[in-house]
């Protein structure tokens, strides 16, 4: 079983992603504007002869280069309307078939995009909507998704497009997309593999999903994100670890999601402290069920696989860091309240305007309030170190459980974030 994580996942999924054009290609589209402003002005104020020669040029640029319009989809929306001008003009000099042979070269290259009839003449819509039947027919779809549809603008080359709609695309065509979700972040834009991708969901992630940091219960964004993950890096099995916060007793847990590829099943652990991680992994990974002395038979893929050793010294991290985790909790919390007390004490030299006093006796009074501020800071502290390592240990234990005994018979896995774990307070 191979499994990566931090560094070497990132470098996985980064080969998904698309670099910024090269300068020298930029450069070529530097007059794109103003070549097809003379064009649109030919066409309409001389004959459509004359804007042939100047629209052409920059459509076969934007053939040639279709990542630039992921990257400027103001250029996009210029080459969809010169594109129109250019069906239009081969429509009035050379006929209807080399105007639809340009409108299917334009509906490739920009599939999301749709003709207004405000603007678009009925005759060339009638031309557009006859070349995408065309497509249609011997073509593929793609359907963009985004971690929140109603945040998020998907774009496909650049072009607006509707999340989960099915677009028509050419499976030896190039196509990029990216979600702009008002992250604080630039979109990473991502390759869209048309033969792998045809007819399923193309989850558009608006940051690297490996990277996302989940808020506290919110599961199915989670999942989201883990899907992405997976496709993205095209693992078998992907796995997301990760703290959780209870709202009903402030206590932190270690919660595990497992996503498998060719069942499409998300299962998640307990949700509990201290004990999710030994009651969970059996479940989450039921081929090392007897790691943990609980063994389930019909889990085994080999039945002439001898039983894995248990290594006690991952089994021992597990449990130590869920140790450490629960202590630095306690710790932390128990800071947070003697803070709270100071905060209100009648000898506070410097009390902050907005502390929240409710339930904290008026005349609260501490004898030595430099030092009892002292061992408040180093409690937090140490709490926090606490909680940081034990998520560490925690991390690294389960890792090393998940790698598990290296067989030809295993497949794929993708461990997310193991050192990155979050804990919110």
């Amino acid at each position: 079983m191979t499994v990566l994580y931090g560094d070497e996942l990132d470098a996985w999924i980064e080969k998904r992603r698309e670099p910024e054009p090269e300068p020298e290609v930029l450069a070529k589209f530097a007059p794109a504007t103003q070549t097809i402003a003379k064009g649109v002005e030919s066409f309409f104020y001389m004959s459509p002869e004359r804007a042939l020669p100047a629209i052409e040029p920059v459509i076969d640029l934007a053939w040639h280069h279709p990542a630039v319009l992921a990257f400027r989809p103001d250029l996009a929306d210029q080459i969809w309307q010169a594109g129109i001008i250019l069906v239009r003009a081969y429509a009035e000099t050379e006929g209807a078939e080399a105007a639809q042979l340009h409108a299917e070269r334009l509906l490739t290259l920009l599939p999301s995009r749709e003709t207004d009839p405000k603007i678009v003449p009925p005759d060339t819509r009638e031309v557009l909507e006859a070349a995408r039947a065309r497509l249609a027919a011997g073509g593929a779809t793609v359907r963009l998704s985004a971690p929140d549809p109603q945040r998020c603008v998907l774009y496909l080359n650049g072009a607006r497009a509707e999340p989960q709609r099915a677009y028509v695309v050419d499976p030896a065509g190039s196509y990029f997309a990216h979600a702009d979700c008002s992250e604080p972040v630039t979109p990473p834009i991502w390759r869209v593999d048309v033969r792998r991708d045809h007819g399923a969901e193309v989850l558009v992630a608006p940051i690297e999903p490996q990277h996302h940091r989940p808020d506290n219960g919110d599961r199915q964004r989670i999942e989201w994100y883990l899907r992405a993950t997976s496709a993205l890096a095209d693992a078998d099995v992907t796995v997301g670890v990760m703290t959780f916060r209870s709202d009903a007793d402030n206590e932190h847990s270690v919660v595990l999601v497992r996503y498998d590829r060719s069942t499409q099943a998300m299962t998640w652990s307990d949700d509990e402290y201290s004990d999710s991680i030994r009651r969970g992994m059996p479940r989450i990974f039921p081929e090392y069920a007897k790691v943990f002395d609980d063994a389930d038979p019909s889990a085994q893929t080999d039945s002439a696989r001898p039983p894995p050793r248990t290594n006690w010294f991952v089994v021992s991290a597990v449990g130590m860091g869920a140790a450490a985790g629960g202590v630095g909790t306690y710790l932390v919390f128990a800071a947070g309240r003697q803070s709270r007390l100071l905060d209100c004490a009648v000898n506070n030299p410097s009390p902050p305007r907005d502390a929240d006093c409710s339930g904290v006796a008026d005349d609260t009074y501490f004898e030595n309030f430099a030092e009892e501020s002292r061992k408040v800071g180093t409690a937090r502290t140490g709490g926090i170190v606490l909680i940081s390592v034990g998520a560490l240990a925690a991390g690294y234990g389960i890792y090393r459980l998940i790698r598990g005994p290296r067989t030809r018979h295993a497949g794929s896995a993708w461990i997310v974030n193991p050192s990155g774990l979050e804990v919110r307070w």
